[in-house]
């Protein structure tokens, strides 16, 4: 069985995470690379500009994701770097999972996928589903 590597923060599961996280499924067994908090607040001050402060602390995230996705989910480790190269070459992954937003600041690791034979699939945002973003645009009645 394939391995399915897909690396976030989930905070705030929505149901395009929920999407994700099946259709990924189907194609082997799904690890997810849980972003620590440590790296979420890393990434606030130097990744994209959509990123805005930590919800939920790492321990809340993985239990969520745990129990939400029981079927789905075969692993959850967390993730302290910004690169997921480590974790691809640790889990032998066959298959790289990202969003397009990540495909720059994840060259290494996709470069690696390719010379290794893997698979990289970007998975594409749900135009029907709010993003977090959007939700916290909302909540502070700027959107």
């Amino acid at each position: 069985m394939k391995k399915v590597f897909f690396q976030g923060t989930f905070d705030g599961i929505n149901a395009g995470h929920s999407r994700v996280i099946q259709h990924l499924a189907e194609m082997g067994k799904l690890v997810i690379g849980l972003n620590s908090d440590s790296l979420v607040n890393w990434m606030i001050g130097a990744g994209p500009k959509n990123q805005d402060k930590l919800i939920l602390p790492f321990k809340e995230r993985k239990e969520i994701l745990s129990l939400g996705y029981p079927t789905y989910i075969s692993e959850i480790i967390e993730c302290d770097e910004p690169s997921a190269l480590r974790y691809l070459q640790r889990l032998k992954a066959d298959i790289y999972a990202l969003t397009r937003e990540w495909e720059k600041a994840q060259k290494d690791a996709i470069d690696w996928m390719k010379i290794e034979g893997g698979e990289i699939i970007f998975t594409e945002r749900y135009p029907d589903v709010m993003c977090n973003t959007d939700i916290r645009e909302r909540i502070k009645g700027t959107k």
